[in-house]
């Protein structure tokens, strides 16, 4: 009896022999395994890492101004869903504090007008929507349709007293309609902002801010007197509450993806494609072969 127990203590010796080294290799698999999925997931975090998202590759490839403005017409075309095929955003090396909206969805700016809105981020995203707003809606059409239609009036005079008397009324016509642009400009340039989430304040801050300008507070030809603008902001800000606004803008903004764009060769333009852009070369590639 005693031999069989020493049999098999010794067959038990011989197994536990043969399986403990299987066991230890069986963990070393294991561990072996763990270290190369954390290593796995070490380099795929480290791989997207290196994966630029696309403002943080605009803001490399931009200068900074040109950078701000990507951002904020990025932003507005998107909360807002404007249905444009592109905007072009220029900035000119002059000194007068002005920006206009010009040709097909071009903004000029100039440089000094950047230095004047001080680091306001949300006050100059108010005076570019203001531009935008005007694209929108047309303004230049409306404006030069009046200015077709006085040339033609006042040709038809039959003296200088009838062509200066229906000069008058035109230019009275021509104020009444820019000043009504303006305001309706300012109104879509709130909304915009709002929508987009910048700070609804900036909108009055920008107008505030022009009031530096030299005869700028005052009625002129061209725009309503600014203490106006600022009234008709704040009671559209009661009206039109922007939490609301915003909310719909980031409802809006999440089914959207950063716009692309492409800077001029002397750098100080930058077009920003609402839209995807064909490219001419692939087009006469594909076309001409």
């Amino acid at each position: 009896m005693l031999v069989n127990v020493k049999k098999y203590a010794t067959v038990l010796t011989s197994v536990l022999a043969l399986t403990l080294p299987l066991n230890f290799s069986m963990e070393a698999v294991a561990l072996a395994q763990t270290n190369q999925s954390r290593a796995n997931i070490v380099i795929a975090q480290s791989s997207e890492s290196e994966i630029p998202s696309p403002y943080e590759q605009a803001k490399a490839d931009l200068p900074e101004d040109l950078y701000v403005l990507y951002r904020i017409v990025d932003r507005i075309v998107r909360s807002n869903n404007i249905d444009t095929r592109y905007w072009r955003v220029t900035i000119v090396p002059d000194y007068s504090a002005q920006l206009y909206a010009s040709s097909a969805y071009v903004i000029t700016l100039d440089e000094s007008l950047l230095d004047l809105m001080g680091g306001d981020v949300s006050a100059l995203s108010f005076v570019i929507a203001h531009e935008m707003a005007h694209h929108v809606h047309n303004h230049l059409d409306r404006a030069a349709e009046l200015i077709i239609e006085g040339n033609e009036h006042i040709s038809e005079s039959d003296n200088q007293e009838e062509a200066k008397q229906r000069i008058e009324m035109w230019e009275e016509r021509m104020q009444a309609l820019v000043h009504t642009l303006e305001l309706e400009a300012d109104k879509t340039a709130y909304q915009y902002v709002a929508r987009a989430g910048f700070e609804p304040a900036g909108c009055v801050q920008a107008l505030n801010i022009l009031t530096e300008l030299p005869g700028a507070s005052h009625e002129s030809q061209t725009h309503p007197a600014l203490a106006n603008r600022i009234e008709a902001i704040q009671t559209l800000r009661v009206m039109q509450p922007s939490a609301e606004l915003a909310e719909k803008g980031r409802l809006t903004l999440g089914l959207t993806e950063p716009l692309t764009y492409e800077l001029s060769e002397d750098a100080h333009s930058l077009r920003i494609d609402s839209q995807p852009r064909p490219s001419y070369g692939e087009e006469i590639d594909d076309l001409l072969g």
